[in-house]
């Protein structure tokens, strides 16, 4: 969901290339109902979304200090600092988005 949402703040969006900032907490909505989570599944999914993402890339750079190319060029690229920033605006999100997936 975090990155079908997407679940980033609008700078990472629009310096991303989307067109303009979607209506984020519709789109995981759509993707809720799609998968058909029940109501428990909606309330207990927003507290997940934050640590799924930080430890994406807690794996990234521990892959990268192991010396694993394609995780070292990741990490050279900053990828697990903005995934860091992504889990950051997760949380901040996190009541709007719950109150939205058990609004659906």
């Amino acid at each position: 969901m975090w990155q079908f949402a997407p679940l980033q703040d609008d700078a990472a969006l629009l310096a991303a290339g989307w067109p303009e900032v979607p209506d984020r907490l519709a789109r995981a909505a759509a993707i809720a109902d799609g998968y058909r989570l029940d109501d428990a599944a909606r309330r207990a999914l927003p507290a997940s979304i934050a640590p799924m993402i930080h430890q994406c890339a807690a794996s990234i750079e521990a892959k990268a200090r192991a010396g694993q190319p394609a995780f070292a060029r990741l990490a050279a690229e900053r990828i697990p600092a903005a995934m860091h920033r992504e889990a950051g605006w997760a949380a901040a999100q996190r009541p709007a988005l719950r109150a939205r997936l058990l609004a659906s």
